[in-house]
């Protein structure tokens, strides 16, 4: 049995995943093998003791080196947690799983070495660190002087904060004096260097103080020193540094994936395998030299007690040969630390995690600066709140208001974004904010949105920020148009190709659509064997004929009508299935009921605008039955490509005008020659926005793909948005009810 004493580590999410290799190991019921701890914390103590009792292993639990977006003590649950059965990483009295892994080189074979110098770079290149809620240097809110030391070519030198009192200062043997030695060292060694202090995130947030910083201000010494107390990230602020001071903060094995010449003035784990400029060890040394000279008979005896600890934490570290920052990257990030993804909440690899927090990271940066949002329905503001809202930023607010010119007021006092809804945007008011300078942003449903219809409250999935028009007006200039143009100039195009082909093909195997609504099984058999089987199969996907894609992209066609005319002439031997939009048959949108009617000019050439009306079976159980899909400007053509079906487009949908439909109107405006794999990639990867309102955070598409299958968890909705979903499905029934009475007459 693995023994739990703490409720805190019983809480955290997931935690069977994160221990899945200790439960298999430990699992005899009546008998306590082991017993688990949060490190070397003070609530770990009893844990500890009964460890030791009981003479059985304790497996210290810490938090993983790339733990979340936002701060573990404003209560982010953690993405990575390390799990060290030998040791603690911190504690460098006692080796560790680190030094284990490092002791055994085939652990770190090639292939896990290649893996370590990619996930180095991708930690660069994302500036991707323990908590990733601050802003990047160059969008933070940083003092006129910070700026102008970190733009001027005079020598600089950081010194990193830690919080007092952490158990990584006393375990990593850091002296009590810690801050007076790292200021006289600095000044010996870089006389000339400006030293600026970094503030810790916790102690930012307001949770713990700062060793470094009380310990100056008390031996009057920030004058000389600048203090960055501004919120800004870690890895984005190392980068101006090329030399870094610290006791023992995970930031400085941060700083050496940059390069940076560390200083260390405790034993952090990464210090002693000869990639650091190890103060505490050097101190050490020259006291024994020092004593030896002095009293050759009794030196060690004269040795202070943490003088001989740091020399023997240096001795067995030094045994370890061969230490690159490679080999110390895998032990750390691959053998130490263990990865949960958060939306499935299984076991993942470091790369999972390192692209989601990127996402994650990318958003939390688009969302900063706060957002008023104009004339949205008061059932879509918690949604909106969700998709717009930034971590650690107390002032990135998402405000709501009917009225226009306090939406503008409110954005021009606050620098905040307009945000409208895209279909019902107020376009003078729009220009208003324009002209005063004013940030604009129009947000529609995403094309992978939800089990369940929008109009009917189900909560979307997925989202589309639109900062320059919105995807289904073609004269709006939209972010999707300008993704999809420079789509094949992207660095990362075959990384997006090889994700958009997996996407599709997962999409395809769950049978995905943007709602996943109607009926499958039977109906769709029966249908399958009265199909013609000398003729091509047309599905005609019906439209909400007042909906802002038909209006704005439609051209000369503007009705279900209409289309089904132009699909008859173009195609005047195919059998039209014709589908009616899910919001119509819903009886939330206007539709236009269409009659099976006539089309041609004499009599021998009339023919039936359709041959068949399909009302409640699931499109995409149709798409499999059908030989080619003619469309006006719906999402269902797009699903179609997906599919492989040929697709012709009389209207000027996101997907046409890329040379994979046949298109009945130009589109001077797509320059790019696209594959369908590029395709997918902009319009399902680069363009949405994906929330996860299960785990609470924003997710891949690939992970919004789960989520659809597993809906078990969903929170429960307010009362307001169930009572009006019941109301409009008792309109339904009522209605359809009446029309059979009736026999179906309208």
């Amino acid at each position: 049995m693995l023994k739990l004493l703490s409720r805190g580590i019983e809480k955290i999410p997931h935690l069977k995943a994160f221990l899945e290799e200790e439960l298999s190991l430990y699992r005899e019921p009546k008998r306590i093998e082991a017993v688990v701890g949060w490190g070397h914390k003070e609530t770990a103590r009893e844990a500890r003791a009964l460890a030791k009792r009981l003479a059985v292993p304790y497996v210290a639990l810490e938090d993983g080196f790339i733990r979340s977006l936002g701060l573990g003590v404003n209560g982010a649950p953690p993405l990575s947690i390390s799990v060290d059965p030998v040791g603690c990483y911190y504690d460098a009295t006692e080796p560790s799983l680190i030094e284990k892994v490092l002791a055994e080189p085939q652990s770190l074979d090639e292939k896990l070495l290649q893996r370590a110098r990619h996930a180095m770079e991708i930690l660069r290149r994302e500036r991707l660190s323990k908590y990733n809620v601050s802003p990047d240097v160059e969008n933070a809110y940083l003092s006129s002087d910070t700026r102008a030391i970190l733009s001027s070519p005079e020598p600089r030198l950081l010194l990193l904060d830690q919080c007092a009192g952490d158990a990584s200062l006393t375990l990593g043997l850091v002296p009590g004096d810690v801050a007076l030695r790292m200021y006289r060292r600095a000044r010996e060694l870089y006389p000339h260097h400006r030293l600026i202090l970094k503030v810790h995130p916790d102690v930012l947030a307001g949770k713990r103080q700062g060793l470094l910083y009380e310990a100056f201000k008390s031996e009057n010494l920030l004058h000389s020193i600048h203090v960055c107390g501004e919120d800004v990230s870690v890895m984005s602020f190392v980068e101006s540094f090329p030399v870094v001071f610290t006791a023992s903060s995970q930031s400085g094995f941060e700083a050496l994936l940059h390069g940076c010449t560390m200083h260390t003035f405790g034993l952090p784990f990464y210090a002693g395998y000869g990639l650091t400029v190890d103060e505490l060890a050097r101190e050490a040394v020259d006291s024994v030299i020092r004593l030896g000279e002095r009293d050759p008979d009794s030196t060690q005896a004269a040795v202070d007690a943490r003088e001989r600890q740091v020399l023997s934490v240096i001795r067995r570290r030094a045994a370890i040969a061969d230490v690159s920052l490679e080999k110390l990257f895998a032990a750390v990030y691959f053998k130490l630390c263990r990865y949960v993804n958060p939306v499935t909440g299984k076991r993942t690899y470091l790369e999972d995690i390192l692209s989601l927090l990127s996402l994650q990271k990318k958003i939390n940066a688009a969302n900063r600066g706060g957002c008023v949002v104009y004339g949205v329905r008061r059932w879509k503001r918690p949604i909106l709140s969700a998709f717009l809202a930034c971590q650690g930023e107390p002032a990135s607010k998402v405000t709501f208001t009917s009225k226009p010119d306090r939406a503008l007021r409110d954005c021009a006092l606050s620098g905040a974004t307009l945000v409208q809804w895209a279909s019902k945007r107020d376009r003078v008011l729009e220009g208003r904010a324009r002209n005063l300078g004013i940030a604009t942003l129009n947000i529609e449903d995403g094309f992978l949105r939800s089990r369940g219809l929008g109009c009917n409250h189900v909560k979307p999935f997925s989202l589309v920020c639109d900062q320059g028009g919105i995807y289904y007006d073609p004269a709006s200039g939209s972010d999707l148009i300008a993704i999809l143009n420079a789509l094949p100039q992207r660095a990362d195009l075959a990384l997006l190709r090889l994700r958009a082909a997996s996407l599709r093909a997962e999409i395809l195997r769950r049978g995905l659509t943007k709602y996943n609504v109607g009926v499958t099984g039977n109906a769709v058999e029966d249908l399958k064997h009265a199909l013609p089987q000398d003729r091509p199969v047309v599905l005609v996907p019906g439209q909400v004929e007042d909906d802002a894609s038909v209006l704005s992209a439609g051209g000369l066609i503007q009705s279900n009508a209409a289309l089904l005319k132009a699909v008859r002439e173009r195609c005047p031997d195919a059998f039209i299935i014709y589908k009616p939009h899910p919001d119509v048959l819903a009886l939330n949108r206007r539709g236009g009921k269409v009659s099976a009617g006539v089309s041609g000019k004499t009599e021998a050439s009339r023919v039936p605008l359709y041959d068949l009306e399909v009302r409640d079976m699931a499109i995409n159980a149709l798409y499999d039955l059908v030989s080619e899909v003619h469309t006006l400007t719906s999402q269902s053509g797009f699903e179609a490509l997906l599919r492989g079906l040929p697709v012709t487009v009389y209207g000027r949908p996101f997907y046409a005008g890329w040379g994979l439909t046949t298109d009945m109107q130009s589109f001077e405006e797509r320059k790019s020659v696209l594959t369908l794999d590029d395709l997918v990639a902009g319009v399902l990867i680069l363009y949405p926005r994906y929330y996860d309102w299960v785990a609470k955070c924003f997710m891949r598409p690939e992970d919004a793909l789960y989520r659809f299958e597993h809906l078990e968890d969903m929170p429960s909705d307010p009362l307001f948005v169930r009572l009006v979903r019941s109301l409009y499905a008792l309109r339904r029934s009522l209605y359809y009810r009446f029309q059979s009475l009736r026999g179906g007459k309208e």
